[in-house]
């Protein structure tokens, strides 16, 4: 499977619970929105390799990042 359609798969499955996790550190849904949104066009546009391991922590790693910049 490609990093594309790991992500994609990935996104379908757990962006609901990525939005929560984001809402409830910005307190805000716009704000969480947009840190999803860059969190998986990021890792679309990464040169990484990502694996159905590594992607989970990439994902919430990156979100993290992202709230606290």
């Amino acid at each position: 499977m490609s990093n594309n359609q790991l992500i994609t798969n990935y996104y379908i499955t757990h962006r609901d619970e990525l939005l929560a996790y984001a809402s409830s550190r910005l307190g805000g849904r716009a704000e969480a929105e947009d840190v999803v949104q860059n969190v998986f066009l990021r890792l679309l546009t990464s040169t990484k390799l990502i694996t159905e391991v590594t992607l989970p922590a990439l994902v919430y790693t990156t979100a993290r990042n992202m709230i606290f910049d």
